[in-house]
């Protein structure tokens, strides 16, 4: 059975979470977004896919050989 205690020592965390993300939520925003902010994501995007893709390649023997050993 938890005690009383241990409740608290679990909660807690929570709590303190909640009312961190509570104060760092903004409500109102007059922002807006450019519309060569998409262009800049989906180049982010490939970007990343593609220094995945070379990282890959550069190590691919040794990601192999620990995947094919017994």
């Amino acid at each position: 059975m938890i005690g009383q205690h241990n409740y608290l020592v679990l909660l807690l965390p929570i709590f303190t979470l909640a009312l961190l993300f509570r104060g760092l939520a903004v409500t109102e925003a007059y922002a807006y977004l450019d519309p060569g902010s998409g262009s800049v994501i989906i180049q982010m995007l490939i970007g990343a896919l593609a220094g995945v893709g070379i990282t890959l390649k550069i190590y691919w023997h040794k990601i192999k050989a620990k995947l094919v050993r017994n």
